[in-house]
């Protein structure tokens, strides 16, 4: 079986799985004996009492092995063969610190109705590139295309201490790419993500895990064949990485995507600075906002209109 740097891009362990107490062990880590609900989250946990001692053959076991194949591109046919096994190699230096199948905090895992501009910072300075790249644009890279599926939007601020949700670097299990806290209602919490400071990172790698711990922390469990999948490959770009499960989650969750209103212009057609002369011969400031001179009148944005004298005219 092939060790050493897979074809994800991340180094992995040499060893896969080889016995069935094993295996089964693994399999419960990742959650895949416990029963999920619609969102991919554990439903109800099920005792490792329950699991111990199973044989391959045991019908659960292969339902547990269904589960697993289920969120990678495998055939889902129960049998944890050579192409499982090295696919589990292949992933296990580049994981999220979540197991596949999570649990939810509490009752709740994503962010208020209220909460839908959540606010981000990070302390990312010293981490490890394989060459040189902007860890801000990495951290904002999936910010653009979050706010077009759904309806949150994600800004990055400067203070960690006042932000929603925020990154620093720490030191995590052999294999670990990064971990984030899921929300648990309200817009009281703020979420702390680590990513791993021993990890070398690739620019296609940082976008892709920074964009999935971020979607953790708004509410998102594992599922898809995008980013949401529970291991990383740096292959990702803005064209495949919201797939239709991630799409589904967000939608359900916060709603279609809502343009914010444009910002009004600088300058509207039509308006003056200096002063106004009246018809009545009053005269008074012109207002920045003031717009649509014809037909001798002066229409605010209020909606009030003036006369204006013949031959009077709004200063440039």
């Amino acid at each position: 079986m092939p060790t050493g740097r897979s074809w994800l891009g991340c180094k992995a362990k040499e060893t896969a799985v080889d016995d069935t107490t094993a295996l089964v062990k693994y399999l419960y880590e990742q959650g895949h004996f416990h029963t999920k609900d619609d969102d991919g989250f554990v439903a109800e946990k099920r005792p490792w009492d329950d699991v111990v001692g199973m044989s391959a053959t045991a019908p659960d076991v292969q339902t547990a092995i269904c589960s697993w194949q289920s969120f990678r591109p495998l055939k889902v046919d129960g049998e944890f063969g050579e192409v499982s096994a090295m696919m589990q190699i292949q992933e296990e230096g580049c994981r999220c610190g979540h197991p596949d199948v999570m649990e939810r905090r509490s009752a709740v895992s994503e962010w208020g109705k209220g909460c839908r501009d959540v606010t981000t910072a990070f302390d990312l300075d010293g981490i490890r590139r394989t060459k040189e790249f902007s860890v801000a644009e990495a951290w904002a890279w999936g910010h653009p295309l979050l706010h077009k599926t759904c309806n949150i939007r994600l800004s990055v601020i400067e203070s960690m201490s006042k932000a929603m949700i925020y990154a620093t670097l720490g030191s995590m299990s052999r294999g670990t790419l990064a971990y984030a806290y899921l929300p648990q209602g309200g817009c009281g919490y703020r979420l702390s993500q680590k990513y791993n400071r021993a990890v070398t990172w690739s620019p296609g790698l940082a976008r892709e895990v920074m964009f999935h711990e971020q979607l953790h922390s708004v509410g998102l469990g594992h599922g898809g064949i995008a980013v949401m999948r529970p291991y990383a490959s740096g292959g990702l770009n803005e064209s495949n990485v919201i797939d239709d499960w991630v799409r589904k989650q967000l939608l359900s969750r916060y709603g279609p995507a809502v343009e914010p209103p444009p910002d009004p212009p600088s300058e509207p057609p039509g308006t003056g600075h200096g002063r106004i002369y009246m018809s009545d011969g009053g005269e008074f400031d012109a207002l920045a906002t003031a717009y649509q001179i014809g037909d001798g009148s002066l229409t605010l944005p209020n909606g009030d209109r003036y006369n204006v004298r013949p031959g009077a005219e709004v200063p440039p």
